[in-house]
């Protein structure tokens, strides 16, 4: 999209049909200002992997056109300025740790603010649709007094140092055990971007409520805090590497690349088999 242009939507805030502001995922403040490859998923699956992406260069930080301007200076002025406290101290602490497997740090912050923030973030990230069906995590944003989520929401954390940073609408994975008698579905969206990571999961009755990957830290409870109340959080996240654009991948490089010939040579196996012409 070129510079200036003007773009023309449903806020996924409020609702309404407006035009729109380029919302910072996550907050321009919070290490978001930089230049970024850009990339979609229907271009990357075209890519090897774990060969480098290629995609085009963007100044000024990644984001999308979803909020009005009202909205998007409403999260700002409320929310903003909390959650770049949260990720400076986070920030902090993986640049002296970041060798560690899990990091065991106190914080001192607003935990509500944080929380509506990064819900904000999710309701951005996913389609319209999205927010349309999830009614009270709009108005858990909109109203900065709102207290507490529906027990059907999960949001959990993890530290991030990689280079890479990855934002999914809802992603379903699909488990299935060795003698394919077990499948475990797991839907969730995922906003990857240093120092943290998050993943929310929506309960249903097709879907499992605990998190893909159990090194996962839930952090629902920041939604139990008060308006205005600063508390320190004791939290102890696991350091979780990302090295592909597939939502709730967390493997090594190494297990990526010994994966990837392990599926290379399965297949040549199974073609060896086939029938010639």
């Amino acid at each position: 999209m070129s510079k200036g242009q003007k773009v023309h939507g449903r806020c996924h805030l409020c609702g309404l049909t407006r035009e729109l502001t380029f919302e910072h995922i996550p907050p321009r403040s919070a290490f978001n200002k930089h230049t970024v490859l850009y990339n979609d998923i229907h271009h990357m699956l075209q890519q090897d992997i774990p060969k480098p992406f290629t995609g085009k260069q963007k100044q000024g930080g990644i984001g999308r056109y979803t909020l009005c301007g009202g909205c998007n200076s409403f999260t700002g002025a409320e929310y903003g300025s909390s959650y770049v406290a949260w990720a400076a101290q986070g920030m902090e602490v993986v640049f002296w740790t970041r060798s560690s497997p899990v990091i065991e740090m106190p914080f001192h912050i607003l935990p509500l603010h944080v929380m509506k923030q990064i819900v904000s973030l999710f309701l951005s990230v996913n389609p319209i649709s999205w927010r349309d069906g999830n009614p009270d995590l709009v108005e858990f944003v909109r109203w900065p007094t709102r207290k507490y989520l529906d027990p059907k929401y999960s949001i959990y954390a993890f530290y991030s140092v990689s280079a890479m940073q990855r934002q999914s609408g809802t992603t379903v994975l699909a488990k299935i055990s060795d003698t394919f008698q077990n499948m475990g579905i797991h839907a969730f969206s995922e906003i990857t971007y240093p120092p943290f990571g998050y993943v929310m999961t929506v309960q249903s009755r097709s879907v499992e409520r605990q998190p893909h990957d159990r090194r996962l830290v839930e952090i629902t409870y920041f939604a139990n805090y008060a308006y205005r109340q600063y508390h320190p959080v004791y939290l102890k996240l696991p350091v979780l590497p990302i090295h592909t654009y597939l939502p709730g991948d967390y493997r090594t490089e190494e297990q990526v690349a010994h994966d990837v010939q392990e599926n290379k040579r399965k297949s040549q196996e199974m073609a060896n088999r086939l029938p010639g012409d």
